[in-house]
C-alpha cells in the first residue's frame, strides 16, 4: 500500500541523490509535468529545489529528481485530491494529438504502452487480454519510493482520459463509461467520487480495464496518413533500442508461433514467461527496457504469419482469423487493415499482380 503524503519526500530526494544518482539523473519525458506547467501559469514555487529556469519552456527531457521535486512541491501546494480534480478537467492531455490519430481506442492504447515503454524504462506497460476484458496494466519502478502512488494516481486518471475522449463523443460512447474499471493499489475516497467508473482495489499492480467490444470503439479524428507517420516516427525511435536479451525475443517468437499454429490460440503472457523460467514482472521489465511490448510482438507476429498465409493458394481469407487465434474474423480483418493498409483479400490481389513468390518480405 503506497503512502500519498508530502511528509519525507524531501529527505527521500536527498537519499535517492546520494544513493542512487544514476536513476535521479536519468532523463524522463516531461509530458504530465509540462502540462501543469502550463495549466498553473509556470508559478515559480513549481521550480523550487530543481535546476530549472522558471523563465524558460521545460525541454522535451528533464532529470527524473527534477521532476520528483517537482511533483512534491505540487502535492504540498494542492495536495493529491486537488490535483487529481483539476487533472480531469483538462481539456487536452499529454500526446493528446498522436492518439487522437488513431483508427479505434485500441490502437491508441497500444500506442501509448509502446511509446510510454520506450521513453520512460522506470515503468514497465502491457496490456492484457483476459475474460472479456482489455486490462492496461503498468508497474512502477519501487525506487519511486513514497512517489509510486501519486505516479500511479496520475497514469490511471490519463488513461481514463484517454478512453473518455474516445468513448465521451457520442451519447452510446458515454453510456460506456461505468463499465470502464480502474484497480488501483491506494484507496481517496475523495478522488473516487470523481470517477464516473468502477473503482476496485488491487495488491498486484494499477491498471485500468476496458470491455474487448470498446477497443475497436472508433477515433471520430482518425488520420490516416498521420497515423502511418507516428507509428513509422515510433518505430524508429525504437531501433537503437537494445532487445530484452540476446535470445529472448527468438524464443518468445518460436513458442508463440508454435502454439498460434497448433492450437490457433495466443499464449498469456504468464505461459511465456513460465517457459522461459521467469516472473512475470521480469519479463515486463525486460521488454520495457528495452522500448518493447509482449502485444506489440504478437500483434507484428501474427501479421507476419497472416502474409505468409496468404501467399499460399487454397487458404481462404475467414479462415485466417481462427487459426491466429482471432475471436472472430472481422477482428482479424480490423488488424490487418490496421497493419497493412489495406483489407487481406486486398493485400493478397496486389501480392498476386506483381508476381511475387511465396517467402518475399512480408511487408
Amino acid at each position: 500500500m503506497y503512502v500519498i503524503s508530502p511528509v519525507g519526500f524531501d529527505e527521500f530526494l536527498d537519499r535517492l541523490m546520494r544513493n542512487d544518482p544514476e536513476f535521479a539523473s536519468s532523463k524522463v519525458p516531461t509530458g504530465v509535468t509540462a502540462f501543469w506547467c502550463e495549466s498553473l501559469g509556470r508559478p515559480g514555487w513549481m521550480f523550487a529545489g530543481t535546476d530549472l529556469d522558471p523563465g524558460s519552456p521545460l525541454p522535451r527531457e528533464i532529470s527524473q529528481i527534477n521532476d520528483l521535486q517537482i511533483m512534491s512541491n505540487l502535492l504540498q501546494m494542492h495536495g493529491e485530491a486537488r490535483l487529481a480534480a483539476m487533472m480531469l478537467e483538462w481539456s487536452n492531455y499529454p500526446a493528446q494529438s498522436q492518439i487522437l490519430a488513431a483508427p479505434d481506442l485500441g490502437a491508441a492504447l497500444q500506442f501509448v504502452v509502446t511509446a510510454s515503454n520506450r521513453k520512460n524504462p522506470a515503468m514497465a506497460a502491457r496490456i492484457i487480454r483476459s475474460q472479456g476484458m482489455a486490462v492496461f496494466r503498468f508497474d512502477m519502478d519501487p525506487r519511486f519510493g513514497p512517489f509510486c502512488g501519486i505516479h500511479e494516481q496520475l497514469l490511471l486518471i490519463w488513461i481514463f482520459l484517454i478512453i473518455r475522449s474516445f468513448l465521451g463523443v457520442s451519447a452510446q460512447g458515454i453510456g460506456q463509461l461505468p463499465r470502464i474499471v480502474i484497480s488501483r493499489l491506494h484507496s481517496n475516497d475523495a478522488i473516487d467520487a470523481l470517477l464516473p467508473c468502477e473503482v476496485v482495489y488491487d495488491s498486484e499492480a494499477a491498471s485500468v480495464g476496458v470491455p474487448e467490444e470498446l477497443m475497436d470503439f472508433p477515433g471520430l479524428t482518425f488520420d490516416p496518413e498521420l497515423w502511418a507517420s507516428i507509428l513509422a516516427s515510433l518505430e524508429k525511435a525504437g531501433g537503437g533500442k537494445r532487445r530484452p536479451s540476446s535470445r529472448r525475443p527468438d524464443e518468445i517468437e518460436h513458442l508463440v508461433r508454435n502454439v498460434l499454429a497448433k492450437e490457433a490460440r495466443v499464449p498469456p503472457f504468464a505461459e511465456i514467461a513460465a517457459e522461459l523460467g521467469l516472473s512475470e514482472r521480469t519479463l515486463a521489465r525486460n521488454f520495457a527496457a528495452c522500448g518493447q511490448t509482449y502485444r506489440a510482438l504478437i500483434d507484428k507476429l501474427r501479421m507476419a504469419m497472416a502474409q505468409e498465409m496468404l501467399l499460399q493458394d487454397g487458404l481462404k481469407v475467414k479462415d485466417l482469423g481462427h487459426q491466429l487465434g482471432y475471436s472472430d474474423p472481422s477482428a482479424f480483418v480490423r488488424s490487418f487493415r490496421r497493419y497493412s493498409g489495406v483489407s487481406p483479400a486486398r493485400w493478397r490481389k496486389m501480392k498476386k499482380r506483381e508476381g511475387s513468390p511465396h517467402g518475399g518480405s512480408t511487408r
